[in-house]
């Protein structure tokens, strides 16, 4: 896998609003790992598949409503969360600020401004600074937009803008990152993308050891290079130049003993 889209944890017990949304997701390019309408089923999901944001409904079925089953699932591992409610009394709203959600959605709510709040969460656990984000802030959330050459990053992924929606893009699978003037190529096994950005901002954005610069131009994963000499690395048949500058860099991401 080269690329996958956004992975969303759904967490709603009114079955036909879960699957509208779940599909109204899906054609948004975002990949639903599944509705739970409880706890139980919603832990079994979030251990399964790591979700990289969970939407979930203030009330839902079962012992415990949406906002104590986000403070379960945060003791396991941190996620940006969205809450989604028809209730809108400051004794609901305080108790979900607590748990730090990104953002506070009103039903009913603008696509636009979910799609907003999606990103907006992404980037703020990426770590950006949270602004909290009051009930009667929340229509005006569809007019933050993150520009084009934002990069987030989450573990080993980083998230990319493509024709309006972030792409997921695994670190290890990165081959080469090539400066083409104003611009970066990400060249990954199957495709690529481009970046208006230098390659020294590309690289200290996503600051990842193993992604090393070989020339003023190229900058390599090293645990994809297949072969090397002095003056060049190869990557999948594909030929690199390693200038005088950087081979000591390149050499030295090696942990040679």
């Amino acid at each position: 896998m080269t690329a996958s889209a956004i992975k969303i944890l759904l967490i709603e017990d009114e079955f036909i609003l879960g699957m509208d949304l779940a599909d109204t997701l899906a054609a948004e390019g975002y990949t639903v790992v599944g509705v739970a309408e409880e706890y139980d089923t919603a832990l079994t999901l979030f251990q399964a598949h790591r979700p990289d944001l969970v939407l979930c409904d203030v009330q839902i079925q079962g012992p415990y409503d949406g906002i104590t089953v986000i403070r379960k699932l945060s003791a396991i591992r941190p996620f940006p969360v969205i809450y989604l409610t028809a209730f809108t009394d400051a004794a609901t709203f305080n108790n979900a600020k607590e748990t730090r959600p990104a953002a506070f959605l009103v039903k009913p709510y603008q696509l636009s401004t979910l799609r907003a709040s999606i990103e907006l969460a992404l980037h703020q656990f990426a770590g950006v600074p949270a602004r909290q984000v009051s009930v009667n802030e929340v229509d005006t959330v569809d007019k933050i937009a993150l520009s084009r050459d934002t990069i987030l990053r989450i573990d080993d992924f980083i998230f990319i803008k493509k024709d309006g929606r972030f792409v997921k893009i695994a670190l290890a699978d990165m081959l080469c990152i090539i400066a083409e003037g104003n611009y970066v190529m990400i060249k990954l096994e199957t495709t690529r993308y481009l970046m208006r950005l230098s390659l020294g901002m590309f690289l200290e954005k996503v600051n990842w050891p193993r992604l090393v610069r070989i020339h003023r131009s190229y900058a390599v994963n090293v645990a994809k290079v297949d072969h090397f000499t002095e003056t060049d690395v190869s990557i999948l048949e594909q030929t690199y130049p390693v200038s005088r500058q950087f081979r000591d860099d390149f050499l030295r991401s090696f942990m040679i003993r």
